[in-house]
């Protein structure tokens, strides 16, 4: 509930720092990330003809999980309601699933290996974009800073005086 402390109001502290991670720094990773990848002249003995619908394939991850990402960071910069909440916390979980199991699908079809076998290969990289979503999804529903920018119910702003 929104208590009115100015302290705790606005696009600051951890909620900042979470934007910056949503809007540069994991677009930067993963555009470094892609181009390293594919730098590596033993995936085109690897994949042989498939590398180039691979690649297609892999930068369409990419460029979709930045672009649903800085829609997500627009919203919380832009529009102060609740909505932007709920529209962020749909975008990690979109994100965190693009990244980890369609990738994976991505890859394993077109590359034609078994999805298990290529799955247990990741173990780690699995888990990880989860772990993001929900340690900012937690954030994002107990934050007083949240609460109190991101308004429920914008029309409910002061109680009045009776």
């Amino acid at each position: 509930m929104a208590d009115g402390y100015g302290e705790y109001e606005g696009v600051g502290g951890w909620l900042a720092f979470f934007l910056v991670t949503l809007g540069v720094i994991t677009p930067a990773l993963l555009i470094f990330t892609t181009v390293r990848d594919f730098s590596d002249p033993l995936l085109a003995l690897a994949y042989g003809e498939t590398l180039g619908t691979l690649k297609i394939a892999i930068w369409g991850i990419t460029i979709g999980t930045c672009l649903i990402g800085w829609f997500a960071v627009y919203r919380m910069l832009r529009v102060f309601n609740w909505t932007s909440v709920i529209i962020t916390i749909a975008s990690l979980w979109t994100i965190a699933l693009l990244n980890t199991f369609v990738g994976a699908w991505l890859i394993a079809t077109i590359a034609g290996l078994p999805l298990g076998e290529f799955l247990k290969e990741l173990n780690f990289e699995l888990v990880r974009p989860f772990i993001y979503a929900g340690i900012w999804t937690a954030y994002l529903l107990i934050s007083r800073r949240v609460d109190n920018t991101y308004r429920r119910y914008p029309a409910e702003e002061e109680p009045s005086a009776a």
